[in-house]
């Protein structure tokens, strides 16, 4: 079923994510939170859950880290960027993710 909704069994992972963000040595940089999903609904559906997927995993990480709102930047791409196939169950799992980068290319040339 689609959801945006974080799973228990990530939250020591996005602990560790949100320790590292909190580290000084990237105070200051632009972070880039993506969010993707399977090729299951349609492209606007997924593109807005892609988007609140994102969006779950940058909440979480500034309310347990007290990381700054204006470093952390969302991005949903939907089923725009598979890692493979969506024809089977494991597939489509493996394409629901989020990403995280430093850097978002993707604000700096909506900025230009």
């Amino acid at each position: 079923m689609a959801s945006a909704s974080l799973r228990p069994g990530s939250f020591d992972i996005l602990d560790q994510l949100g320790m590292a963000l909190a580290d000084k040595r990237i105070a200051g940089q632009q972070i880039c939170i993506k969010g993707h999903t399977d090729s299951d609904g349609d492209d606007a559906y997924n593109l807005h859950l892609s988007y609140q997927r994102a969006e779950a995993v940058r909440n979480y990480v500034i309310s347990r880290h007290h990381l700054s709102p204006a470093d952390l930047f969302v991005v949903g791409y939907g089923e725009q960027m598979p890692l493979t196939g969506n024809n089977n169950q494991t597939g489509k799992q493996i394409n629901r993710r989020v990403e995280i980068t430093l850097g978002c290319q993707e604000f700096q040339k909506s900025a230009n």
